[in-house]
């Protein structure tokens, strides 16, 4: 049944209103319940932490609802461990004993079964916007997504095997490729989505982060070789392993913050390129206003979170991600809510079980 909306000229404005105290409250109780469940809760507390998301973010004065059971993700993560996680483990184990380890037959069946998982990334990102757009609604108009996500697995492998041969080089290619596919699938009510990104305009600064990374790889490799006293003959002693060790594992976190660092402007510069180029409809346009020092502050008050905590932190990550988000999108142009109607797509019946699968969900 078609329903409108509200009379309304300009661009609806968004406002998020939920307090970190509150949410990290909420997933004290959600944890708590999960260990007392042995896990079973945890996708009850996933839609109780999304409830509160979403009716604390209000789009033009009215709060988005999420309509999505802890049921159906239940539902929807047995059927990813029974159709894909049950199979692949059985295959992995089972066939050794056939074929013998390390035969050929082992080792292509071994790269076919990884090409499958990278196949099925793509589809569980993809059906699992498809579920969260089908169970968010404002105003009694909910989303959807107009595919299953099957192609879209397709594309996204073509995209990642591009990503991974060029050793990273094509990694802002790659994102506005996969966002502007996405994004053109997404409908809110019967207000279509289409996004016309480029990396251009942000592949300077993904350059300037490539390149120092290959550098400060090459030369810890080279002062380590330099410095690390091994001996030649004989195994090294306990002292030198554990130099050995701390080396290694403290220049990688050196050069992981560096990298941080400068993947903060990159970062920036591609959200604020991504979120521009989207349209919704005929009349809106996104904007998403941020600067890579605000990136690179989320970043490490993110990691502070959890690394000086024991991992307690991580209950806030999920509302941290989602505040820094709804505070700096805008929406630029005019609103028609009369020509805006529910639509007509069908949700799925069960949650997002590959992208739980595979730790991919959005939120």
């Amino acid at each position: 049944m078609e329903q409108p909306v509200g009379a309304h000229e300009a661009a609806p404005c968004i406002d998020f209103r939920g307090l970190g105290g509150d949410v990290f409250l909420l997933q004290l109780g959600n944890l708590a319940l999960t260990i007392l469940t042995l896990g079973i809760y945890r996708f009850w507390g996933k839609t109780r932490v999304r409830r509160f998301l979403w009716r604390n973010t209000l789009l033009d004065g009215d709060p988005l609802e999420y309509r999505g059971t802890g049921l159906e993700l239940f539902v929807g993560a047995l059927l990813a461990i029974l159709l894909i996680s049950v199979p692949l483990g059985l295959v992995s184990v089972v066939l050794p004993a056939f074929v013998g380890r390390g035969s050929p037959a082992l080792v292509i069946t071994q790269g076919i079964l990884l090409l499958l998982i990278y196949y099925l990334v793509g589809v569980g990102m993809y059906r699992s916007w498809r579920y969260i757009l089908s169970r968010t609604a404002w105003r009694g108009i909910r989303g959807g997504m107009t595919e299953q996500g099957w192609r879209f697995g397709l594309y996204h492998f073509g995209l990642l095997m591009a990503q991974m041969f060029s050793l990273g080089f094509l990694t802002p290619w790659v994102g506005v490729r996969r966002w502007n596919r996405l994004t053109r699938d997404m409908r809110i009510g019967s207000l279509p989505l289409f996004a016309d990104a480029h990396s251009r305009p942000i592949y300077g600064r993904f350059l300037i982060v490539w390149v120092a990374m290959i550098v400060l790889l090459v030369l810890f490799g080279v002062l380590l070789f330099a410095t690390v006293d091994l001996p030649t003959e004989g195994p090294p002693s306990l002292t030198q392993i554990l130099v050995l060790i701390v080396s290694i594992y403290g220049g990688l976190a050196v050069i992981g913050f560096i990298g941080a660092m400068l993947f903060a402007r990159y970062h920036a510069a591609f959200l604020h390129e991504t979120y521009g180029a989207t349209r919704l409809g005929e009349t809106m346009r996104l904007r998403f206003d941020v600067r890579g020092r605000e990136v690179a502050l989320f970043y490490l008050v993110n990691f502070a979170l959890v690394a000086f905590t024991m991992g307690l932190g991580t209950l806030l990550l999920p509302w941290r991600h989602w505040a820094f988000h709804a505070r700096r999108i805008v929406i630029d142009g005019a609103f028609d809510p009369t020509t805006m109607r529910q639509t007509d797509l069908v949700g799925p019946g069960q949650g997002e079980g590959i992208a739980d699968a595979f730790d991919i969900a959005p939120f």
